[in-house]
């Protein structure tokens, strides 16, 4: 199984599924060098004994690469974003207030370092 941004390979992780049943795979990627704009991601099965592998590829949904801070996706990092850290400030996954876009350092909480993130990044734009 390959997943992508757009064209672009994420990873490659092998998987053996019997018929009628279904796994779960999960890909991680950085993305640093990646040029600022919306991604399509996807995900392809390789099968080597596949007579029609057309068929084989899943699209779901997409990824917005911005700026670090840009918690909203508007392309610009400004009170709009830090009002949306600090109303996640102190929250880690399952926490009713958790926005994983809040954590920007992904280490699992939204703390003060997220917020040097987004205050060094701040009155950044990109068109």
């Amino acid at each position: 199984m390959t997943a992508y941004y757009d064209s672009n390979p994420i990873g490659t992780q092998p998987v053996t599924i019997n018929p009628g049943n279904t796994a779960t795979l999960t890909f991680t990627s950085s993305t640093t060098g990646v040029p600022y704009g919306n991604y399509t991601i996807s995900a392809t099965a390789h099968l080597p004994s596949d007579s029609d592998p057309s068929d084989n590829t899943f699209i779901d949904g997409w990824i917005l690469v911005t700026i670090a801070g840009d918690l909203n996706g508007d392309q610009t990092v400004n009170i709009l974003d830090a009002i949306r850290l600090a109303a996640a400030f102190g929250s880690t996954p399952g926490n009713p207030y958790w926005n994983p876009n809040a954590d920007i350092n992904g280490d699992g909480v939204v703390n003060i370092l997220d917020a040097i993130i987004l205050a060094a990044h701040f009155g950044e734009s990109w068109p």
